[in-house]
Formats: structure tokens, sequence, C-alpha cells
């Protein structure tokens, strides 16, 4: 990040460069999830799937409380993991809609 800054690049470039940077470590980490958590949050927050068609898309969750629970574990474990990121790059976290980034 450092010799991003010291380069010759315009403000706008180190925006993008930087928000692409953080789009990769979310991926990334979404991707590194284990994979009852990588099928839950991909389902809901990508695919836009609710909680009753992840439930018909699984026989893991008997009940709609236990898939919300596990997602806000799952949620919760993907938070630390991008804050763990971020902070090796000396980046600030998104504000996030749907989740507690800060």
């Amino acid at each position: 990040m450092k010799q991003l800054l010291n380069s010759k690049m315009s403000e706008a470039d180190v925006t993008t460069h930087t928000e692409d940077l953080k789009s990769k470590i979310v991926s990334e980490c979404v991707k590194n999830l284990p994979d009852s958590c990588y099928k839950i949050i991909s389902l809901f927050y990508y695919e836009q799937k609710n909680y009753d068609e992840i439930m018909e898309m699984s026989d893991n969750y008997t009940s709609k409380d236990a898939l919300k629970t596990r997602k806000y574990k799952c949620m919760e474990q993907l938070q630390k993991r991008i804050e763990e990121k971020f902070n090796m790059y000396n980046l600030k976290p998104y504000l996030h809609e749907r989740g507690n980034f800060k």
C-alpha cells in the first residue's frame, strides 16, 4: 500500500485500486469459509435466496431458527477474517448494510 501511495497515481486510481483490493479480500475470505458457511453466505447474499429457499436446498437444517443461527455464526467468522486481512493492508472496513461492518 505504501508503494501505491508513493507512486504517481491519481487519487481516483488509488481509490479504485483500494476498492479492488477490498473486493478481492472479501471474495477470498468467503471462498475460504467452511463449506457449510460458504453455501449459506453464497445462497443468501449472492443468489438472494431467502431462508425458506435455502432450507429446501439443504437437509442440514431442521428449522429456520437453526439456519438463522448458523448464518449469524458464519457472518461473525467471515467478519473476523475480513477485518484481519484489512488490518494487514491498513485498510478501513466497509460500511455494510446487512452486516456489522463498521
